[in-house]
């Protein structure tokens, strides 16, 4: 196939980047820990401009080298990937954008420590002073800090009730300060899962209301596309192109 199946009202031009450098369906292979290898779409990433920086050739496990950072992106309303039509808009307020995820120290979630644990960020956060009372925001508390720009909330919640851990993310909201031209929401924040993982999302404000439905779907990727429990070589027959 040369290219992934893409919407009908696609415009496929053959000697478009997107075409060109489609890398035949094979996944990018990114080890972040034994337990944590992930076999990534391409249409999730930026192919074309990534080109032959990952790994894509099937090897064993044990043989796929650590990555420090990972990262991809997919687009609301349907959580798909890039398509001919999107993949050179530079602020889609349909993308959500995992900046990083990564491995990280579990001794972050331990009381008082430093670093993103939420419960200790939010701590550190009344701490150094909030402006007035909190506001009841889509399940979150948000606040704004002492210091803290007027137009960026602060907002706290639970995220997930299996792993009973919560989430903080920042969101600009209006009136925006000059200078404000495409708004964004960013959430930030540790993670015992896999025994310790930060990661940074990131979107348009707009998608405030789905913040839930977002964060839920990032780690619904990250678990269908963990290969770390498959026999002991990658292989073609192992590609996993859906959510």
């Amino acid at each position: 196939m040369p290219i992934p199946p893409v919407p009908r009202d696609a415009t496929i031009e053959p000697s478009s980047d997107y075409v060109r450098f489609w890398p035949q369906g094979r996944p990018a292979l990114a080890k972040l820990k034994s337990n944590l290898i992930l076999s990534i779409p391409p249409q999730y990433q930026k192919f074309w401009i990534r080109k032959d920086d990952v790994d894509r050739t099937p090897m064993a496990l044990e043989n796929i080298p650590l990555s420090p950072v990972v990262g991809f992106s997919f687009f609301l309303p349907d959580f798909s990937g890039y398509t001919p039509n999107n993949y050179q808009i530079t602020f889609d307020p349909d993308r959500v954008d995992v900046v990083s995820l990564e491995a990280s120290d579990v001794k972050q979630a331990e009381p008082d420590a430093p670093g993103a644990y939420p419960p200790n960020m939010m701590k550190r956060l009344l701490k150094a002073g909030v402006k007035g009372t909190y506001q009841e925001m889509y399940g979150l508390k948000c606040y704004h800090g002492v210091g803290q720009q007027p137009d960026v909330l602060t907002c706290y919640g639970p995220n997930n009730e299996l792993y009973k851990e919560d989430i903080m993310l920042e969101v600009y909201v209006p009136p925006y300060t000059p200078g404000v031209i495409n708004p964004t929401m960013q959430a930030m924040y540790f993670t015992k899962r896999y025994g310790g993982l930060q990661i940074i999302w990131n979107t348009s404000n707009t998608n405030f209301p789905r913040w839930h439905d977002i964060d839920a779907q990032i780690w619904k990727y990250v678990e269908s596309w963990n290969i770390a429990r498959s026999s002991d070589l990658y292989t073609d027959s192992k590609l996993k192109g859906s959510p």
